[in-house]
C-alpha cells in the first residue's frame, strides 16, 4: 500500500475555498479526478486556507512491484492538482472565488 499525503496553503478565507471546492461544478477547472471534499475546522482562518490531503494506493498484481513509483507519481499529481487549485483560487477576485 503506498500513502500520499501532502498540503498547501491557499491566499483565500476558508469558507471561500470550501465553498468553491465543495461545489462539485468547480470541479474541471483544477481536477477533474476529485471524488470528495470536507472541512476539517470550523475558521475563521483570515490569513489562508491550510488543504490537506491524504490517499492510499494499493497495487495489486505484479504493480506491488511498482509500488515506489506509483506513490510518487501520486504525490506529485495530487501536488500539481492542489497547485493548480491555488492559483485558480488566487488569481480571482475574492467576490468570484466565494
Amino acid at each position: 500500500m503506498a500513502k500520499i499525503d501532502g498540503e498547501i496553503v491557499i491566499g483565500r478565507p476558508i469558507d471561500a475555498v470550501f465553498d468553491y471546492v465543495a461545489d462539485q461544478s468547480n470541479e474541471p477547472q483544477y481536477n477533474p479526478r476529485m471524488v470528495r471534499g470536507g472541512k476539517d475546522h470550523p475558521g475563521p482562518v483570515t490569513s489562508g486556507t491550510r488543504m490537506r490531503w491524504s490517499g492510499q494506493v494499493r497495487p495489486k498484481g505484479a504493480y506491488k512491484l511498482l509500488g515506489p513509483l506509483i506513490s510518487w507519481m501520486g504525490r506529485h499529481q495530487e501536488q500539481r492538482i492542489w497547485a493548480s487549485l491555488k492559483r485558480h483560487l488566487e488569481a480571482a477576485p475574492a467576490e468570484a472565488a466565494s
